[in-house]
């Protein structure tokens, strides 16, 4: 019967655990430590991912909405240039 083992950790193994699980003689084993760890979930797919955020302006509420309304539909001096035709 074949033996084997796993061994991880979320940290590394010293040189001498290294060379232990490579002994001529010794049952196999294999090593993950974080480096490898995080080169199989990125393989994988596993684990975090991206994802855009979006921060609320909590000021834009407590102003009144009328306000805002006329900010935007009857722009003034300060958005002429946004609104002018060209």
């Amino acid at each position: 019967m074949n033996h084997w083992g796993i061994i991880l950790t979320a940290g590394t193994f010293t040189q001498e655990a290294k060379r232990e699980a490579r002994r001529d003689g010794a049952r196999p084993i294999e090593l993950f430590d974080r480096d490898k760890l995080v080169d199989m979930f990125e393989e994988l797919e596993l684990g975090p991912r991206s994802k855009t955020v979006f921060e609320i302006d909590d000021a834009f509420f407590e102003e009144p909405a009328n306000e805002r309304a006329n900010q935007r539909f009857h722009p003034g001096p300060q958005n002429a240039a946004r609104f002018s035709v060209r």
